[in-house]
């Protein structure tokens, strides 16, 4: 897809939007178990997971 960048763009929106749909309701009943602050501990927590793997990204490079 790297010439297609309107699709991917289109795909990755999709997809992020589906999975917010999808975790809404799980982090609604842990919010009701526990507290809002420990769903925002989770949110921090997932969000720390791609930032991490994006730091080993090599750039490619150009031969």
């Amino acid at each position: 897809m790297p010439n297609q960048m309107g699709l991917a763009s289109g795909v990755t929106l999709g997809l992020a939007i589906s999975i917010g749909g999808i975790a809404t309701p799980f982090l609604g009943q842990v919010a009701d178990a526990t507290s809002l602050i420990t769903v925002f501990f989770i949110l921090t927590a997932i969000a720390l997971i791609p930032m991490g793997a994006a730091y080993f990204i090599i750039e490619p490079t150009i031969k």
